[in-house]
């Protein structure tokens, strides 16, 4: 019994040992996906067939063509089980690869390899696929990546399950770029205050100019921005670059007064809420550092989010989209 966020990516155990698998497999060639643990409990992730059974009690890796990795017993499964690995704890990235060229199936701890957990997995026969597959016990909750976010710690030569929107990123960037161009045009609230210098050889451009312009950009981005890959590799950058340690100086303010009432109220709703949602992400997998002085790797993640909220009307759109109490 597992409960699902309505993105179908983060997942919690109700019940003594709960089960899942992807709707992809694969049968050849070198692939990964990744889970975020939301605890530190003992949950089993791997691979396996389509014939592994699941039960309250056995799940991946207690069965033939099925194979997992528990880093809270520190074990590797496969019908029976062996020391491999490392304790995990709340918030690890977990990657998950498996080399069907070659056999084997490894996994990684916030990027550190852990090595070869199995070799001599069967392949090469009609019908034997592998899906990505995870098992929890009660409580336990997990955020999965198939490639639809770019990966933390990618591995070369894996490719993800869920092929990544270059194309589109390549799109967003330019839009944005444009958005961005607008902004050092518009003589609308740009005074002292700002990071962006005003191009004053374009000063015939109005108020209205700007605005008719930014609407015709929105409708273009908008679309773009409901990819999850897109928001994370290409939005999110875009706004880090206009924060400032000073508060009156970021221009996040300003962007989202041009952009977000260009948008209809459901597009506002989805553009906020995928973008909270990667900024969750992205600040509960940041390293965390103890050193005296130095500003914590997430800081910045968290810094966004806050400006973002004293923007009038973002907090109310992020309440309205449908994983919002999910991330608490």
């Amino acid at each position: 019994d597992l409960l699902w966020d309505p993105t179908r990516l983060k997942i919690e155990s109700r019940s003594n040992f709960s089960s899942a698998r992807a709707n992809a497999c694969v049968y050849k060639g070198k692939w990964m996906y990744e889970v975020t643990l939301g605890n530190c409990g003992i949950q089993q992730i791997g691979w396996a067939t389509i014939d592994c059974p699941f039960t309250f009690e056995e799940g991946v890796g207690d069965a033939p063509d099925s194979y997992a990795y528990d880093g809270k017993r520190v074990r590797k499964w496969n019908v029976s089980c062996h020391s491999y690995g490392q304790t995990w704890a709340t918030g690890d990235v977990i990657g998950c690869c498996i080399d069907l060229e070659r056999g084997e199936i490894s996994f990684l701890r916030n990027g550190e390899s852990l090595g070869v957990a199995f070799t001599d997995v069967r392949r090469a026969r009609e019908g034997l696929a592998y899906f990505p597959a995870f098992s929890l016990s009660q409580g336990e909750k997990a955020e999965l990546n198939f490639g639809g976010r770019s990966f933390l710690y990618p591995v070369p030569g894996f490719r993800p399950l869920q092929g990544p929107a270059t194309e589109q990123a390549a799109q967003a960037d330019y839009l944005l770029g444009c958005l961005r161009r607008l902004m050092q045009l518009s003589p609308i609230a740009h005074d002292h205050s700002s990071l962006l210098p005003i191009n004053f050889a374009y000063q015939a451009f109005d108020a209205s100019d700007v605005v008719l312009s930014c609407g015709l950009v929105a409708k273009h981005l908008w679309p773009l921005l409901r990819m999850d890959y897109v928001v994370s590799t290409v939005f999110v950058p875009f706004l880090l670059s206009m924060l400032s340690p000073l508060e009156d100086l970021s221009n996040v303010p300003y962007f989202a007064n041009m952009f977000f009432p260009v948008l209809e109220e459901f597009e506002t709703v989805e553009v906020v809420g995928k973008l909270f949602d990667s900024l969750a992400s992205l600040y509960k997998t940041s390293p965390f550092t103890s050193t005296v002085g130095c500003t914590p790797p997430g800081y910045r993640y968290l810094k966004l989010a806050l400006d973002l909220m004293r923007i009038p009307g973002v907090f109310a759109a992020w309440k309205a989209w449908p994983s919002f109490y999910s991330q608490f």
